[in-house]
């Protein structure tokens, strides 16, 4: 069996998004498709808007699971909903990505992260703050608090050489998710009273490379 890539994309109130989300989404799934079969968890997060008849009609063309929570719990809930629907499914040859769900996750620096894994790393993080990184289409308040997040968990954890930990896009191997999933339960994500609800996976054994 083809391994896979599985895209978890917390979903709120995103509707007019969804057209350019799944667009990039069957674009990466014809980059990789010589090694894994991309398949996408959208988690809808209470949302009030057209958001799930969105992904309804925009999914034709991908494997898609939509998870649905009756109100809006927060990014955290919404990753630890995938993570959780992923436990029984997840191999440990297979791949876990996450990212927004305004399509601001770039096509290009997904690829820049695919061909790190090949370096045998169990986790990549991008990160705006590496060199060569930065924001677009994100407003002065919310690369404020950002910023404010990734300094207090660094003061608070005493951890050094991982440059962000509220970005969404991330790559995890499948089987560092196991290892976390026979750890910490199947969920793997926490909500930090930090920023405004900044997400970050609890830690484990593995190599972790910062895109």
């Amino acid at each position: 069996m083809t391994a896979r890539l599985y895209a978890i994309v917390p979903m709120l109130d995103e509707e007019p998004n969804v057209p350019t989300l799944v667009a990039s989404l069957v674009d990466l799934a014809a980059a990789v498709d010589r090694e894994l079969a991309l398949h996408a968890i959208f988690v809808d997060d209470g949302s009030t808007d057209g958001t799930h008849a969105a992904l309804v009609r925009c999914t034709k063309f991908l494997p898609w699971e939509i998870l649905r929570h009756p109100v809006n719990q927060g990014p955290g809930a919404a990753f630890a909903t995938g993570f959780t629907w992923l436990a029984p499914r997840i191999r440990p040859e297979d791949w876990v990505l996450t990212m927004e769900g305004d399509a601001t996750s770039k096509g290009d620096v997904i690829l820049r992260m695919m061909r790190r894994r090949l370096e045998g790393y169990d986790v990549v993080l991008a990160s705006p703050y590496m060199y060569g990184g930065g924001f677009s289409e994100v407003s002065a308040f919310r690369v404020m608090v950002s910023q404010v997040a990734n300094g207090l968990v660094k003061i608070v954890m005493g951890i050094r050489g991982i440059l962000t930990f509220s970005a969404f896009l991330r790559l995890y191997s499948g089987a560092a998710i196991l290892e976390l999933q026979a750890r910490y339960g199947p969920a793997i994500v926490a909500t930090q009273p930090i920023g405004s609800g900044a997400s970050t996976s609890r830690s484990s054994t593995g190599r972790v490379a910062t895109k």
